[in-house]
């Protein structure tokens, strides 16, 4: 997924949380936090992967077993300095969604084991047991015949590469300018912070 398309998704979760929870839009600090944690994953990897110092730009920095400490910690470093969970929940909705949006578009190809390999980044430094994981569901009422028949259903319903990529794409940029019109009616918070501190950095020079 692109960063645009991260942010997207990352701002429009929390936007719909503060609305629900707070009945108002996010404030300029929950804004500059989603910024921050739907960007948080590629921040990490890509520069790392490209020194070659992780062999995947999506390992370190999108493993949930990574993600949910790192949530914590700045939750816990957030709450001493303000009292309150909002910007934590706003970064956290940020960052642990973007690992979820690297991943989703492969249940769109192949078996369910596939799929689970694919997405074992989730879980770095270790891997899905894809079979056992998929024979187990197998076995479950309800769900067997899903993911028994689901490369099928794939094969027959949702187009290979690289139609399937442009779908995607498609996807990336609709959510972005539905999250650019929610930014602005929601009075494009996060803006003047940023402003501000561009300026800050300004004046000092």
């Amino acid at each position: 997924m692109w960063p645009f398309a991260h942010l997207a998704v990352g701002y429009l979760l929390y936007s719909a949380y503060s609305h629900a929870r707070f009945r108002r839009p996010p404030d300029q600090t929950a804004a500059v936090l989603v910024v921050f944690g739907t960007q948080l994953a590629d921040f990490i990897d890509k520069p790392l992967a490209l020194l070659g110092v992780l062999e995947s730009g999506r390992s370190l920095g999108h493993s949930y077993l990574v993600v949910l400490p790192v949530i914590l910690l700045v939750g816990g470093a957030v709450y001493r300095m303000r009292g309150e969970f909002g910007p934590t929940v706003a970064f956290g909705m940020g960052y642990a969604s973007a690992p979820l949006g690297d991943g989703a578009p492969q249940f769109l190809q192949g078996t369910f084991e596939t799929d689970l390999r694919e997405v074992s980044f989730w879980v770095w430094p270790f891997e899905f047991p894809a079979e056992r994981i998929a024979d187990a569901l197998a076995q479950a009422p309800g769900i067997g015949h899903t993911i028994t028949h689901k490369a099928a259903w794939t094969a027959a319903n949702i187009p290979s590469y690289p139609e399937l990529g442009l779908w995607v794409r498609s996807f990336e940029v609709g959510v972005t300018l539905l999250a650019a019109g929610v930014w602005v009616y929601d009075g494009r918070p996060g803006w003047a912070l940023a402003r501000d501190v561009v300026r800050s950095v300004r004046e000092k020079r």
